[in-house]
């Protein structure tokens, strides 16, 4: 259950991906977005399932993969979810993920990837027309 993962989800309106990392069943991430997780991860005994409940973040302006419209301002939402074990290891999930459907993919990534989870800036570039 601990360590780094890399996530890819999907939605009506778009694509998106971020990190997380697990230590000790804290939960913390980021969405290349600027949208963070934050929560804690239980794992079924019995089953190997993990329960999943996190606060996202989501910072004004930010288009969700629903196909919500941008608010302007700042919003938090705590959310729960039930995975598989070991996150599904890759095969995806269709997730109901107030206001819709979205459909993630989780991978365990080497830990050497740990800091992404804290955030990324991503900077569009033109492509090279030359």
């Amino acid at each position: 259950m601990d360590g780094t993962y890399g996530i890819v989800f999907a939605g009506p309106a778009g694509v998106g991906m971020g990190f997380f990392v697990v230590r000790d069943g804290a939960l913390t991430g980021a969405g290349i977005a600027g949208g963070r997780f934050r929560g804690r991860v239980t794992p079924d005994p019995a089953t190997g399932a993990l329960h999943v409940v996190f606060d996202h973040f989501v910072p004004a302006g930010l288009t969700l993969v629903q196909g919500t419209s941008p608010q302007a301002l700042n919003i938090t939402k705590q959310l729960k979810v039930d995975l598989p074990a070991d996150y599904g290891d890759g095969e995806p999930i269709k997730l109901y993920l107030p206001p819709g459907f979205v459909t993630v993919m989780i991978k365990r990534i080497s830990d050497d990837y740990a800091a992404l989870a804290r955030g990324v800036d991503v900077i569009p570039a033109p492509p090279d027309c030359t």
